[in-house]
């Protein structure tokens, strides 16, 4: 093995170690009840009986999944900075329905979008179905998302197959009724 080689192992190997903390692949938290994100200025209640867990990051938290497993589907609560700087919730809800293109087998159709309000915010709630291009299943999903005052996009999520739709709408609308946003510029 030649020197430059074997240097290069060595700096692989610290680059490894260096970037194998908790924020690739750490413990998993669980979250039942009440959560707060104290980053993003976000508080919601998780329905009962259900656990949320998040990615193990603990620098970089923005909330959780509620894996639903039977049917297999999961429920997404999270919130970022409004990276691709969308004007309004509505333009968000259309660039997620580009992204579920990922995992359709064939076109994804946005049945409908609508505007409504999460908490004090504005926001825009749509519903899309396709075919799961893993199972081959019809698929369904809903999505909400809001754009606070801090400009972080606050979005909630559900994919599942369209029998559990009726679950996820009751879901979701629990999500929403808890939903409490505390925007303070002073913080």
């Amino acid at each position: 093995m030649s020197r430059h080689h074997a240097a290069f192992l060595v700096l692989a190997g610290i680059a490894a170690c260096a970037f194998a903390g908790p924020a690739f692949g750490g413990a998993k938290r669980t979250y039942r009840g009440a959560y707060e994100n104290g980053a993003y200025n976000f508080r919601v209640t998780i329905p009962k009986g259900l656990t949320g867990y998040d990615d193990g990051d603990p620098d970089y938290q923005r909330g959780f999944t509620i894996d639903l497993k039977r049917p297999s589907s999961k429920l997404d609560v999270w919130s970022e900075p409004n990276s691709l700087e969308y004007r309004n919730p509505c333009q968000a809800v259309t660039a997620e329905s580009r992204y579920t293109k990922d995992e359709a087998r064939g076109r994804v159709l946005l049945l409908s979008s609508r505007k409504m309000m999460l908490g004090p915010m504005r926001a825009c709630e749509g519903r899309m179905r396709y075919v799961s291009r893993r199972s081959g299943e019809a698929y369904a999903s809903m999505v909400l998302c809001a754009i606070g005052k801090d400009e972080h996009l606050h979005t909630i999520l559900w994919i599942g197959p369209v029998r559990s739709l009726a679950r996820a709408r009751r879901l979701i609308d629990q999500l929403k009724a808890s939903w409490g946003y505390d925007h303070d510029p002073g913080r």
